[in-house]
């Protein structure tokens, strides 16, 4: 599978969050966990949109795949919404115990 320049230039870029998250983190500086989140999240779509492109199920034109992928998309959007506002929640009631 060959890589588009603007493809590459995107995971490289979602590595060097990633890292840079990391290395924040061991500093123990405060926005570490926010950018090591940031870099998981953009190196997890990647992982999703390789496995969909290698599966066949991305990449084909709007009438064979159908519907499949937006369902898709809203339904990891749902979870993503709720999650996130489970951890928000979560860390409030945190934050309010301290």
């Amino acid at each position: 599978m060959q890589l588009e320049p603007s493809l590459l230039a995107l995971l490289v870029f979602s590595v060097l969050v990633l890292v840079l998250g990391l290395v924040l983190w061991a500093i123990k500086k405060p926005a570490g966990k926010a950018v090591t989140a940031m870099g998981i999240g953009l190196v997890i779509t990647f992982l999703f949109y390789f496995a969909f492109v290698a599966s066949g199920v991305y990449g084909k034109p709007g009438a064979e795949s159908g519907y499949v992928l937006n369902i898709l998309g809203v339904m990891v959007l749902i979870v993503g919404a709720f999650v996130a506002i489970y951890y928000i929640k979560k860390a409030r009631t945190l934050q309010a115990e301290s």
